[in-house]
């Protein structure tokens, strides 16, 4: 998002972010991966940190789409609608 170096945010326009009109694709996909660890594992420990992470990540992603409604509300090209899973959350 700041590959100039400045410190200005810009609206993240790359491929996970366009498609499915989620804030966080980055804690999606981390969930997922995640979510198959453990059923991989079949660990309830793994379970345990996979609920833990996610609830964590839903509340950064969540604050994340609060900030970015607030920063591009006037911006066309700011389409995203949900913070970690399109149509859900």
């Amino acid at each position: 998002m700041r590959s100039d170096g400045s410190r200005e945010a810009k609206i993240p326009t790359a491929w996970p972010w366009s498609v499915g009109r989620v804030c966080s694709p980055n804690y999606s996909f981390e969930i997922g991966s995640w979510v198959f660890y453990s059923l991989v594992t079949r660990s309830p420990a793994a379970w345990g940190f996979t609920a833990v992470g996610a609830a964590q990540m839903a509340v950064w992603s969540r604050q994340k789409l609060r900030r970015y409604k607030r920063k591009f509300k006037t911006e066309a090209a700011f389409t995203a609608t949900h913070a970690l899973v399109p149509g859900v959350f």
